[in-house]
Parts: C-alpha cells; sequence; structure tokens
C-alpha cells in the first residue's frame, strides 16, 4: 500500500505537520479573534434585548393592573350610582 511505503512516509509525515502547524497559527491568530469578537457582542445583544423585553412586559404588567383597577372603581361607581337611583325612587 502507498500509504505505507517507508520512502515516502517520513516525507508525508513532514508536510502534513508542518502544513497542520502553519493552519493552526493562521487559525488562532486571525479567524479565532474575530469569532471570539462576534460571540462577545451577541451575547451583549442577547442581554439588552433580554433587559428591553423584561422592562416591556413589566409595563405590560402595570398597564394591565391599572386597567383592571379601573375597571372595578368603574363597575362600583356604577354600582353606587345606581343604588341612589333606586333608593331615591327615580327611574
Amino acid at each position: 500500500m502507498p500509504q505505507f511505503d517507508s520512502i515516502t512516509f517520513c516525507t508525508q509525515v513532514f508536510w502534513f505537520t508542518l502544513v497542520f502547524t502553519i493552519f493552526y497559527i493562521v487559525v488562532i491568530r486571525n479567524f479565532l479573534p474575530a469569532l471570539t469578537r462576534i460571540m462577545k457582542i451577541r451575547k451583549k445583544k442577547l442581554d439588552a434585548d433580554q433587559n428591553s423585553s423584561s422592562s416591556i412586559s413589566d409595563e405590560e404588567n402595570k398597564a394591565l393592573v391599572d386597567y383592571e383597577n379601573l375597571y372595578v372603581n368603574s363597575v362600583q361607581t356604577s354600582r353606587d350610582l345606581l343604588a341612589k337611583t333606586d333608593n331615591s325612587g327615580h327611574l
């Protein structure tokens, strides 16, 4: 088999090691910092979006509570007015 030829085996190992080392250095120095920077930016964006969505959710809950309070007060006011109308004899 040509892969195990003892004449070319050492040169194949040498070239593989050399190419792999160069490739590894290029990846570590060029691509990895760019990927790290992108991942940090994405994390910051996700954190900001999560914070804004939680503040929107808080505002939504507050608006719902305000609406419910307004509804309860309106119903109570209507009942009071209706009770006064019925008590006074005017319909």
